[in-house]
């Protein structure tokens, strides 16, 4: 049988993005769990200067669906821009919906403030939600971004490991592990 996958989505692709860090940071630690087959996916690889709809037939746009039908989880590090989600992100989901169809989906927020994005999951929710998403209840919060990384793993892990292990529990629990 094989591994249920999880797909880890860095959701800008905003040059010198400190959300790239998050990115790793999660994938190295869901990377340890061998039930799963966990990658990392660059939203920049896949967004196009313009919006496909998810009924229209556009190459363009099949890159993304084989990956969103792949999945069997997703986490999304979502950096927050002017308390919203970045446009690319949302131009990228928008051309896929029956793939998503009860996905079960964490969402993990980075910001250079205080709040750790949490402007922009609440305003990204509602999208998910429409698009068929199951988002689950636990979410990632990664403020001021630039010093949190600055500290060692051992930090991180000080900060973090608790909530990543709630975290893997729900994702196994969504996928009958």
């Amino acid at each position: 049988m094989e591994k249920p996958h999880l797909t880890i989505l860095l959701g800008t692709a905003r040059k010198n993005r400190q959300s790239q860090k998050v990115a790793h940071y999660l994938l190295d630690f869901f990377q340890q769990f061998k039930e799963l087959d966990t990658n990392l996916v660059d939203i920049k690889d896949y967004a196009t200067n313009y919006t496909i709809a998810a009924w229209e037939e556009d190459e363009a746009a099949n890159p993304w669906r084989e990956v969103a039908a792949k999945a069997d989880a997703f986490i999304f590090v979502v950096p927050e821009y002017n308390r919203s989600f970045p446009g690319e992100l949302k131009i990228v989901l928008d051309s896929e919906l029956a793939a998503y169809s009860n996905k079960p989906v964490i969402l993990a927020g980075v910001s250079i403030g205080s709040f750790g994005g949490l402007a922009a999951l609440n305003s990204l929710l509602p999208a998910l939600h429409k698009m068929g998403f199951r988002v689950l209840p636990g979410q990632l919060h990664f403020p001021e971004v630039e010093e949190l990384f600055k500290n060692s793993e051992e930090e991180l892990a000080l900060i973090y490991e608790s909530k990543l292990m709630k975290i893997k529990d729900d994702i196994f629990k969504s996928l009958n592990l």
